[in-house]
Parts: C-alpha cells; sequence; structure tokens
C-alpha cells in the first residue's frame, strides 16, 4: 500500500480524496472563505495561563453565542486592546 501512495497514481488518488472532502465541506458550510483563510494566516500562536473559573465562564459565554470558547477569548481581547488603544 505504502508504494502506491508513493507513485504518481496514488498521489493523484490522494489529491482527489482531500478535493471531494473540501468540496463536501464547502457544501455543508463548513469551508473557509477567503477572507478567513488569510486572517488566520496572519495570526500567531500564543500560550497564555487563565484560570480555570476564567475558561469556564469563557466557554459557557461562548456556547451562548454558538462561538468556540478560544475565538470568543480572542474577541474580548481584540476589543479590550482597541478600547485601551483609543483612550487618550
Amino acid at each position: 500500500m505504502r508504494e502506491f501512495y508513493a507513485q504518481q497514481e496514488g498521489t493523484c488518488h490522494t489529491k482527489m480524496q482531500l478535493e471531494e472532502a473540501f468540496l463536501e465541506r464547502l457544501k455543508a458550510g463548513e469551508g473557509l472563505t477567503l477572507k478567513q483563510v488569510l486572517a488566520r494566516a496572519k495570526l500567531r500562536p500564543v500560550t497564555i495561563r487563565l484560570a480555570n473559573r476564567d475558561i469556564e465562564t469563557a466557554r459557557k459565554l461562548a456556547a451562548r453565542k454558538g462561538i468556540g470558547y478560544q475565538t470568543y477569548i480572542k474577541m474580548l481581547l481584540h476589543e479590550a486592546l482597541h478600547r485601551e488603544s483609543n483612550r487618550r
């Protein structure tokens, strides 16, 4: 099996499977827009330590909005930084 995927035919087969899966995700509304792809390309992963209580609160509030808690925390941070940078 390994030899198959190392050959041109196997590579094409894998590429076709990936393309099919990508198209299925797009049809299901799970695909990313070009704007989202470009925005993600500008992001840098960071690690911060947060209290468990804060994480649980963020999870609950994010769930109410129908988004992930990390996205929610990122939104809050962005809003706070924007607000602080506009203060004189």
